[in-house]
């Protein structure tokens, strides 16, 4: 018995293995379909920021950053006059476009909310004795209010497009406005709720660096000692990794605190010479937006309490924690996933509400922003979800898991069918180098010259004018690769049981990829589809019920050829990447080069190995079973060349209806054009290629002699084609091939004589280049040819006597059956007759002789007689041969 993984990952306190088995080369893979959540497929919305959009005091409203950012530079969405809130934003303007790429759930985040929000106790002491009850409150509403509304705001937008919301909670909120926060989002109707961002992004560290805040008071009112409203600054060393070591354990660092006073006067002007005080601090806690690890969690714990209490049917989603690296066991530096996710899952995850049995925790978030192969990100999350299933199990131990000092919860029993599941909140590829993606060969129509090259753009080796050498940089979000790995991380989440895996962002910034900093859009300026776009869409539109249970007859081609299946009663989607071509990391951070090459593979939706499958020993291939959700014997080959995916979608009855490619040079092109907003930019980007893969049959015309059997097919289908085939009843009755490169016909002639008088059925089958086919469905037709029984018969004529009354010679012929079965739909045709002579009452003529058509069957043995009447103006001698045709 073969055994092939479909994941492996071990760690210190535990291991989870799950396997398929295959019997023999061709035997049956046992697997089971893991269910996908509906809302697998989702999207970010960044919070608004409104760090320079205060409407207090007469202030000019400003456009706001992130996926909120609005101006002609980005989705060209305008900006407000000034005092008023800009609430235009870039997920409004292209919410068609979220919606028409499938997206299911939109997350509201970002780091804007973590910033530290005083309570009414710690503003007064802040605002001293000069300030009033007025400036309390309006200080109040600058730090709290201002957020809210917009908040909603942003949830109406969502569900309005069709979408669920997920909602962050401002983490820092003061207890005394999380009840008003949580009744108003309630009453939005939300059911997921994610506390916190990023609560150990290191880039957020302080203090670091001896220095704890730099602050000026710009109110006119600020004395020498400093009153007033403080912005707090901190910056970061290169070894941030031990400091959030240091973070997590609950670290401390001496700093030095500056604070430099410069007052105004009311009209802004600076009175006086700025003083600074320097105050040296000792054992000052090492904290990420305010918080250190136990301050965030007891802030999480508080929240969840709350939301579960005020909203019974809340989902409580997080931490979402960015730190998605260090397994290490051997190194003495900070492993995040054997302490901080391990001791978070254990601790956080095994708390109930007051003691009952509603758990705190119901989604375990974390986000990746990563380029890892599949093997590598199948560690990770393979890590992270064995700590899910010891919580599951109830058989996780706070107290083993976390130090002492950061255990809160106790271990729990088993969880029943409200068991703790994972999801990943933000990703994004982040590949990056140093190298230029050249285009050599722009189309002619292109509207780039030298003069007009976005600034956007770089040049490669060369700088002609005719624009051959135009090229973009490689960086993050922007990079085919990208794409890839959201298809590689969906897959760990579907397999894993997760319930959503959310792209990135809409928009950011300007929309373009200036090479300083990473972009990350899914959408590009002039609104076309990047690499991370065209996947997550693909996938997402032709979404299933279910995880396809799949592997892989031999291991040659791991983190090459990667297969993502998903599965349902409607049908089923197979979507195979080759990733060859890069430089990704792979398992235990080791990179991994694979360079270009073209690979093959075999498909089978039966949980089978193909009929037709390759040699182990081929090495640039390798077979794939699937296990569809209604064991369908559908089974195909392909090609994929380097940086290419390609996607196939099945009926419910396994038949392929399209196949999608998408590479890195339409990628490529795409990009280029996509920084510039025209129609003409816009037509140089198709993206991804569909194509209709199915055949119809036409119903023949006529149904006796010689018949048309024709295939009908979309003309984007003819490059595709190489053979037809054309079945009736199951058996070969001819074929049409290429020939010298034209497309074969699409057409048969058959002589219908040679099959039996009555229903047939008629299939086509249509073989592509890689020699996989695709058959029509069951078409019925008739056929009535005219079957001469003459033979079977015997024929006697009475004589003929005139009618003077009716002017006409009348006799009979009886027809006898001689044979052992019995005659019926038969026809009676005198062939010969006199010129002159006519038959009355004939049912229509064959080649100039008449026929009636006899209504009654002639048993075997039987006779019947047939009454005949002639005109014969002419007077000539009555003669004929009689003939007996049957159309059974």
């Amino acid at each position: 018995m073969l055994k092939r993984r479909i994941y492996k990952q071990t760690r210190c306190a535990a291991a989870v293995l799950f396997t398929v088995s295959a019997l023999g080369a061709t035997g049956a893979v046992q697997a089971e379909n893991i269910p996908l959540s509906d809302k697998l497929f989702g999207l970010n919305y960044w919070y608004y920021n409104w760090g320079a959009n205060n409407t207090s005091g007469g202030a000019t409203a400003t456009p706001m950053v992130w996926s909120s950012y609005a101006s002609t530079g980005s989705c060209a969405v305008p900006s407000p006059a000034a005092g008023v809130p800009n609430t235009n934003d870039c997920f409004e303007a292209y919410k068609s476009k979220a919606q028409a790429a499938g997206a299911q759930l939109v997350r509201i985040g970002g780091t804007t909310q973590n910033v530290r929000i005083l309570s009414t106790a710690e503003l007064t002491a802040q605002l001293g004795a000069g300030f009033n009850a007025a400036a309390l409150s309006q200080a109040r509403k600058d730090q709290v209010d201002r957020y809210l509304p917009v908040f909603l705001l942003q949830i109406d937008r969502i569900k309005a497009a069709g979408m669920e919301p997920l909602v962050q909670m401002p983490i820092n909120l003061p207890a005394e406005d999380r009840l008003n926060w949580i009744t108003q989002v309630k009453n939005k109707g939300v059911k997921y709720w994610s506390i916190g961002n990023e609560p150990d992004l290191d880039s957020r560290l302080s203090p670091i660096n001896g220095t704890v805040s730099t602050a000026t008071c710009s109110n006119s009112s600020c004395s020498s000692g400093g009153n007033g409203l403080i912005t707090t600054t901190s910056t970061v060393t290169s070894n941030a990794n031990s400091f959030l070591s240091q973070w997590y354990e609950g670290g401390t660092v001496s700093p030095t605190k500056t604070v430099t006073v410069t007052v105004k006067n009311a009209a802004g002007v600076v009175q006086g010479t700025p003083t600074t005080t320097a105050t040296a601090y000792s054992n000052v806690p090492i904290t990420i937006d305010g918080n250190t690890y136990r301050s965030f969690r007891d802030n999480f714990v508080d929240w969840a309490k709350a939301i579960k209490t005020n909203a019974s049917d809340a989902v409580v989603v997080g931490p979402e924690f960015s730190t998605a690296f260090g397994y290490d066991t051997t190194s003495t530096s900070f492993q995040p996933l054997l302490s901080l996710h391990r001791c978070f899952i254990s601790d956080v995850g095994n708390l109930r509400l007051n003691g009952s049995g509603v758990p705190l925790l119901d989604i375990y978030n974390l986000h990746m922003y990563a380029s890892w192969n599949e093997s590598e990100a199948n560690r990770r999350l393979g890590l992270i979800q064995g700590y899910i299933d010891l919580v599951n199990k109830g058989q996780s131990n706070p107290a083993a898991e976390c130090n002492s000092t950061h255990q809160y919860g106790t271990t729990q029993g088993a969880r029943g069918s409200d068991k703790l599941v994972m999801a990943v909140g933000e990703a994004s590829g982040t590949y990056s180098s140093d190298a230029v993606t050249a285009l050599t060969a722009l189309p002619t129509t292109t509207p780039f010259t030298l003069a007009t090259l976005p600034s956007d753009a770089v040049l490669s080796n060369t700088t002609s004018a005719s624009g051959v050498g135009y090229g973009i940089k490689d960086g993050a979000g922007w990079h085919f690769d990208a794409g890839q790995f959201m298809v590689v991380m969906a897959k760990q989440l579907a397999q894993f049981g997760g319930k959503y895996f959310i792209a990135h962002n809409v928009m950011v910034g300007s929309g373009t990829p200036a090479t300083s900093i990473p972009s990350t859009n899914l959408w590009q300026k002039n609104g076309t589809l990047r690499s991370t776009a065209e996947h997550w869409k693909a996938l997402a539109t032709n979404a299933r019920t279910h995880f396809m249970a799949g592997t892989a007859q031999t291991t040659n081609l791991d983190d090459k050829l990667v297969q993502f299946a998903m599965t349902g009663a409607s049908g089923s989607t197979v979507m195979i990447m080759n990733t060859t071509g890069g430089t990704k990391p792979g398992v235990g951070a080791a990179a991994t080069v694979a360079p270009a090459e073209t690979l093959r593979y075999s498909a089978r939706l039966n949980g089978s190995y193909s009929l037709d499958a390759f040699s182990s020993a081929q090495t640039d291939a390798v077979n794939f079973a699937f296990v569809d959700a209604v064991g369908n014997d559908k089974q195909w080959k392909g090609a994929v060349p380097a940086k290419t995916t390609h996607m196939f979608t099945f009926d419910a009855t396994g038949k392929r209806l399209k196949k999608w490619v998408y590479n890195k040079a339409d990628h490529d092109l795409a990009l280029l054009n996509g920084l510039i907003d025209t129609d003409a930019a816009r037509a140089l980007s198709p993206g991804g290629k569909a194509t209709d893969l199915t055949l119809r049959a036409d119903q023949p015309a006529g149904s006796s002699g010689n018949i048309t059997l024709k295939v009908n097919m979309p003309a984007t289908l003819a490059e595709y084609r190489n053979r037809f085939e054309f079945l009736v009843d199951g058996k070969l009755v001819g074929s049409t091939s290429e020939t010298n490169g034209a497309a074969p016909l699409t057409s048969l002639t058959v002589d219908s004589t040679k099959l039996t008088n009555g229903q047939h059925t008629l299939v086509i089958k249509g073989y592509d280049k890689d020699g996989s086919a695709d058959s029509t469905d069951p078409l019925t037709f008739s056929t009535s040819n005219r079957l001469d029984v003459s033979a079977k018969v015997t024929f006697f004529s009475t004589g003929l006597v005139y009618n003077r009354a009716t002017r006409t010679y009348n006799g009979s012929i009886k027809i006898s059956n001689a044979g052992a079965t019995t005659l019926s739909s038969l026809q009676l045709q005198l062939n010969g007759l006199p010129m002159g002579v006519t038959l009355q009452g004939a049912s229509g003529n064959s080649n100039g002789a008449p026929y009636i058509n006899i209504s009654a069957s002639i048993a075997a043995g039987a006779a019947v007689t047939v009454p005949l009447v002639f005109d014969n103006h002419g007077g000539m001698t009555i003669t004929y041969k009689p003939a007996l045709y049957s159309f059974n």
